[in-house]
């Protein structure tokens, strides 16, 4: 969804058709959450984490396009895993912009608060554990 509006504003710009006055990613945030409330909620949740990550001092290196393809590779890892698969990962992600990438431990704050943004369907994918 995010790639797909993405380039609409894009060819509405270069076609002097819209001109932005806010950040381009919160439009296509807000845009993307609109959407959710009439059915396309994968999406929105990409949203959410998304903005959680543009938030993290350690991911503030990250270009936008990295932050959201984290967002989504953790939403999945959030819907099957648990908080410390989820730590692992932002470890691993984080290492790319990182002079060190430190341990695991030190992501598990950042983990539960994705975590806590993600809805988890144990029905579909068995209880995590």
């Amino acid at each position: 969804m995010w790639a797909i509006l993405d380039s609409a504003i894009d060819i509405l710009e270069r076609d002097r058709d819209l001109e932005l006055k806010a950040a381009r990613s919160h439009v296509i945030g807000y845009l993307c959450q609109r959407l959710a409330e009439v059915g396309f909620n994968v999406e929105a949740t990409t949203a959410s984490l998304w903005r959680i990550l543009e938030h993290a001092p350690e991911f503030a290196r990250a270009t936008m396009a990295e932050r959201i393809a984290y967002a989504g590779m953790v939403e999945g890892i959030a819907r099957a895993g648990t908080e410390r698969h989820v730590a692992d990962f932002l470890r691993s992600a984080a290492a790319r912009t990182r002079a060190t990438p430190g341990n695991v431990d030190e992501f598990m704050a950042l983990a539960g608060k994705l975590i806590a943004a993600c809805p988890r369907h144990d029905d579909d994918f068995g209880a995590a554990g």
